[in-house]
């Protein structure tokens, strides 16, 4: 009979040897969410941004009921970093901001200023542990499966019943100051 240690090894041997053979880029859902609970997951996301100094407004979307891991909640729009987008730089997300706009907002909004970076940080999630560069937006455009909420009135006082992913309304409120900032020096 094997050790704990021998299967150990020997299924960390066969899964290495499986994984050789998969070209990298997007994975299907169930080997991500494998993978997420062995590995750090390099994520990004785009808090967007609009309106006045006074009424600004940021962009959430809504995750779907049948979401393991955030059901039905609300979150600034993001994308994992695939081992395979095309980094010319530090600090080179075009890619992954690429599929934040034309995939996940349909390509319904367009930057105006920016993406401005706002934070990084690493932080557990039902996943497993993740490392989120985030970034800030002033967006203009109609979305048409997302929703734009008041910062003040909807994120800071009044948050939607079906929650907000954790972290996200900080980062929206912290990314709304900046952007209030950038209005009022202009």
């Amino acid at each position: 009979m094997p050790s704990p240690e021998e299967l150990r090894d020997y299924h960390a041997a066969e899964a290495a040897r499986h994984l050789n053979a998969i070209s990298p880029g997007r994975y299907p859902l169930e080997l991500f969410r494998a993978l997420k609970r062995h590995v750090t997951q390099g994520t990004v996301e785009l808090v967007c941004l609009r309106g006045p100094e006074d009424e600004v407004e940021g962009l959430m979307t809504q995750r779907s009921p049948d979401d393991p891991d955030w059901p039905d909640m609300w979150h600034v729009p993001g994308s994992v970093i695939d081992p395979d987008d095309d980094v010319k730089d530090v600090d080179d997300y075009h890619e992954a901001f690429e599929r934040v706009l034309d995939g996940e907002l349909d390509g319904s909004l367009q930057i105006v200023e920016g993406p401005f970076k706002l934070t990084t940080q690493l932080r557990p999630s039902p996943r497993g542990l993740e490392l989120a560069v985030v970034h800030w937006a002033q967006v203009t455009g109609d979305p048409s499966v997302e929703r734009f909420f008041n910062v003040e009135a909807e994120i800071r006082r009044n948050p939607p019943a079906e929650g907000i992913i954790r972290w996200h309304a900080g980062n929206m409120l912290a990314a709304a100051d900046e952007y209030r900032d950038m209005l009022g020096s202009s």
